[in-house]
């Protein structure tokens, strides 16, 4: 999951055990890459427990 807060660790561990990275860590991480990072863009990743969780769809492609 993509996190909403750019302030902070660039990711974390969630107590539900999967990690979460902020928007400028992933976009930097595919430019430090070599790719270049489309704006991301708000989604719903996936349900857990029942409730929705939101995060960032990111594409990215080599030049």
């Amino acid at each position: 999951a993509v996190g909403d807060e750019d302030a902070g660790p660039p990711f974390i561990l969630q107590p539900n055990g999967r990690y979460a990275h902020t928007r400028n860590h992933v976009v930097a991480a595919l430019v430090a890459a070599g790719f270049e990072a489309a704006l991301p863009s708000a989604q719903v990743l996936r349900t857990e427990g029942g409730e929705p969780v939101a995060g960032w769809l990111v594409g990215a492609c080599k030049p």
